[in-house]
């Protein structure tokens, strides 16, 4: 007897209601659903593969409508056009690229509303230009496993986390 094939799609379910919230995404669910009240016009979601991070990214996005740019894609050009929010995704995998750091450093202090994600807490995320670090100080970090709330690493996401 012959298997019948079925012409079936099977496309990725990346909408907010295809997330599956737990204990140790709760509070990056939480966050990302604030939007756009956010105590800082940006913020990087972290954690190990799988986790979600890209998933929540998109949803993100898509409420936000926001551009979604790979940070090995990102360069001087995305600031001749800025998009009013922006995700960049796997900041913390890409080589140093001192044209991607620029962009990167002028999204982040320009103020608009940008998501980063990565695998690594943002703190260890590091620009190899002028600057030894990236400018995160008004960046919340949301883990997206494991246990906590998110934090903030200076002044300024402090102040507004209370």
């Amino acid at each position: 007897m012959a298997q019948f094939v079925l012409p079936l799609e099977n496309r990725p379910a990346l909408g907010r209601e295809d997330f599956v919230t737990g204990p140790g995404n709760a509070e990056a669910v939480k966050f990302i659903d604030s939007y756009p009240d956010w105590p800082a016009p940006a913020a990087a979601l972290y954690g190990p593969a799988g986790s979600g991070k890209s998933h929540l990214a998109a949803a993100w996005a898509a409420h936000a409508k926001a551009q979604i740019v790979e940070a090995s894609a990102l360069d001087q050009s995305v600031l001749h056009n800025p998009p009013a929010a922006i995700v960049i995704e796997n900041v913390d995998e890409q080589p140093y690229d001192s044209a991607r750091d620029a962009a990167l450093f002028a999204l982040l202090e320009s103020g608009r509303h940008v998501l980063l994600t990565g695998r690594t807490e943002p703190s260890q995320w590091r620009g190899q230009s002028s600057r030894s670090h990236l400018p995160l100080s008004c960046v919340a970090f949301i883990p997206t496993m494991g246990a906590g709330r998110y934090s903030s690493s200076g002044d300024c996401a402090q102040a507004l986390l209370g």
